[in-house]
């Protein structure tokens, strides 16, 4: 009869480690090497979301058999707390990405200006400006993309943590840049 009660208790005691097994790898290098996307983002805020809405319908406590009585109090304590640090890994993992794609786009622009403001001095320079431009024009569009991406990125950051990356202020700097270019 022990045996039976024990293995239900351990049955029951199974079904959370589903719910902790998250906390046992390192999620900040999963996402810096797998989240591409924006929907990456997204698709777990809604997911941790979701979860923690299942976490709050589990039962306060459980009853073996009459001989134990399982409360969930400290285990959903700590499961909350481990949802915290997803959503913060989540969230400073997209910072840093729309921070690295715009630091590479401020290059782009300020190498870009760089080139588009020299004034050639013969034609010997005019026809190397001319090929810089046209090498330049050829990753606009790449870079346009790049900024785009991380306004969607921005607003994802904004909608689940609050926190955005303000970065719209790089379209001034992109308008007077294509300006430069055409």
């Amino acid at each position: 009869k022990a045996e039976e009660v024990f293995g239900r208790l351990q049955n029951m005691l199974n079904t959370f480690i589903p719910w902790s097994a998250i906390g046992h790898f390192d999620l900040e290098t999963y996402i810096e090497e797998n989240f591409k996307d924006v929907s990456d983002w997204a698709n777990n805020f809604n997911n941790l979301r979701a979860k923690r809405k299942q976490l709050d319908k589990l039962n306060e406590s459980y009853k073996i058999d009459g001989f134990f009585n399982v409360r969930t109090e400290p285990f959903k304590r700590g499961i909350e707390e481990l949802f915290y640090r997803i959503h913060e890994t989540l969230k400073s993992t997209l910072k840093t990405s729309i921070k690295t794609d715009m630091e590479a786009i401020d290059q782009f622009i300020t190498e870009g200006m760089k080139k588009l403001n020299a004034r050639p001095q013969s034609v010997e320079e005019i026809g190397q400006a001319r090929s810089e431009a046209v090498e330049i024009a050829g990753k606009k569009d790449q870079f346009m993309e790049l900024y785009n991406q991380c306004v969607k990125r921005d607003e994802v950051l904004q909608q689940y943590s609050g926190e955005g990356a303000h970065i719209r202020e790089m379209q001034n700097r992109w308008d007077n840049f294509d300006v430069a270019l055409n």
